[in-house]
């Protein structure tokens, strides 16, 4: 990231701290696949760690007091992904759900996912 910034250039970087959806994936998989199935592409809990994060970008060169942090939130709406069938022997995508952080049912019968991405933003020194 740093070779490729100009002086002065800024650097954006996110991760994501709650996806609801894809934490239920991954119950799911286990389920039907056993306890040590692994995800195509596992998440790593260290990106939800703002040191982790901060050390990669000071890592490469750039200026930690030249960086800061925020939070995004953004809300999927679905009816169609409550019906989702599940595989024999496993909990559906509704009951996993129904459990998780930012999981809501409005009064439509439609549901809302909240995802909450951190973003890192840093600026390349002049």
């Amino acid at each position: 990231m740093y070779r490729t910034l100009k002086p002065g250039g800024t650097a954006v970087a996110a991760s994501w701290l709650q996806i609801p959806q894809g934490e239920c994936a991954q119950e799911t998989r286990r389920v039907v696949w056993g306890p040590d199935a692994r995800l195509a592409l596992e998440p790593k809990p260290e990106h939800k760690d703002r040191g982790y994060i901060k050390s990669l970008l000071v890592g490469g060169d750039l200026s930690p007091s030249m960086l800061s942090f925020a939070r995004s939130q953004r809300f999927y709406r679905s009816k169609t992904l409550m019906s989702l069938p599940a595989p024999s022997g496993a909990p559906s995508y509704k009951e996993l759900l129904a459990k998780k952080n930012g999981f809501h049912v409005g009064e439509d019968g439609k549901i809302t996912l909240e995802a909450i991405a951190q973003i890192a933003i840093v600026r390349k020194a002049d």
